[in-house]
């Protein structure tokens, strides 16, 4: 949902800032962008390899898979978990309910740093590794296993980049790289495999960690968004996460026209969705259209006022750093200063999604300190 592994899943938080800085008022690129990324490739993550439940294993509660993709797609997060129990219940000794359920939690805790979050987490994902594993003990060519593995995995690189364990991350990256790949040369027609393989070409020639470990390697990441649109227009089960992941691919690549295309796919379908809203909003933040990406973010304050949601509270704080920054970009430093040392008043500050931004408030706090 995040293979895109929270963004792609080959990224480190510490190469990317988007400080205000007293020469320029342009985004960096990587610092709050590399963390919606990173949230974005968690939930990419869930819909990975749900196509696999109509392959085999006849007692699976297929229904609910279904019904728990689309909720996760529509933004419920506690809902799908829900469904992902009644999949585990249906086959206690399969990977699928597992997995799911693990990928759920591995978006709430890429949100918000809570221990039952993490260890839910990490429990279920140890299983469906563990489950997935067994089958390919009994059949080394189980196409299936050999996706749920490669996509667990997956969920692993982004934990060990969350523990700045960059080498055992690229080692992970490879597992799962041998995973997908040998799942497509099994069956051609698996062009979910080819979502997790393109944010690894795009994300491996885009983070600097990654780049380190492979130096002797070019740039892949036209190769990963050819991937991506592979994926998309295989109409898989994966299609709407491998859409979402190529947007953000898309932006960094400054093809707005074409990522704006496929952002109103997906807030199209689902309205109720604020991570879409987001993405189109950002799309003009990074396209240093600050008057257009301002007004879009203000909506988003506007739609979020109320909530109560933790989650969307956590983007409505988001929402409010990036009319900040706009502000800032447009010259209105009078009312930046105020608004920043409001903001980091908030509470959510400390909310991991909101850790990058925090600093950068710090840091944005000093600079109109020395004017």
């Amino acid at each position: 949902m995040g293979f895109p592994f929270r963004g792609g899943y080959l990224y480190p938080f510490r190469d990317f800032f988007i400080g205000l800085s007293t020469r320029d008022a342009r985004p960096s690129r990587g610092g709050v962008e590399f963390l919606l990324l990173k949230h974005i490739i968690s939930i990419l993550f869930v819909v990975f390899s749900a196509w696999a439940s109509v392959c085999h294993g006849a007692s699976l509660d297929e229904k609910s898979i279904d019904l728990g993709l689309e909720e996760v797609a529509a933004g419920d997060y506690s809902a799908a978990a829900d469904t992902f129990d009644r999949v585990i219940a249906s086959a206690t000794e399969r990977p699928e309910g597992y997995f799911f359920k693990a990928s759920v939690f591995h978006i709430l805790k890429s949100h918000i740093r809570r221990k039952d979050y993490q260890e839910t987490w990490r429990k279920n994902a140890e299983k469906a590794l563990a489950l997935s594993e067994a089958l390919l003990e009994k059949n080394p060519e189980d196409a299936r296993a050999l996706l749920l593995a490669g996509l667990t995995e997956g969920m692993r690189i982004v934990d060990a980049l969350d523990n700045s364990s960059y080498l055992t991350a690229f080692l992970r990256a490879g597992a799962m790289e041998q995973y997908l790949e040998k799942a497509l040369e099994l069956d051609p027609k698996i062009h979910d495999a080819y979502y997790g393989l393109g944010i690894y070409h795009i994300r491996g020639s885009t983070e600097s960690w990654v780049r380190m470990f492979r130096f002797f390697i070019g740039d892949t990441s036209a190769k990963g968004r050819a991937y991506l649109r592979r994926a998309v227009d295989g109409n898989g089960w994966i299609s709407n996460s491998a859409r979402l992941a190529l947007i953000w691919a898309l932006l960094r690549a400054k093809k707005f026209k074409e990522a704006r295309g496929d952002v109103a796919f997906l807030r199209a379908r689902y309205p109720k969705n604020v991570l879409y809203d987001v993405a189109h909003a950002e799309s003009f933040f990074i396209a240093e259209d600050y008057p257009l990406a301002r007004a879009e973010y203000a909506k988003l304050l506007s739609r979020l006022e109320q909530s109560k949601d933790e989650i969307l509270i956590l983007y409505r704080e988001f929402s409010r750093w990036r009319v900040i920054r706009c502000d800032y970009a447009l010259g209105k430093q009078k009312e930046v200063a105020e608004e920043t040392r409001e903001l980091l008043t908030e509470k959510h500050m400390y909310a991991s999604l909101m850790e990058q931004i925090r600093l950068e408030l710090e840091s944005a706090a000093g600079v109109l300190k020395e004017k």
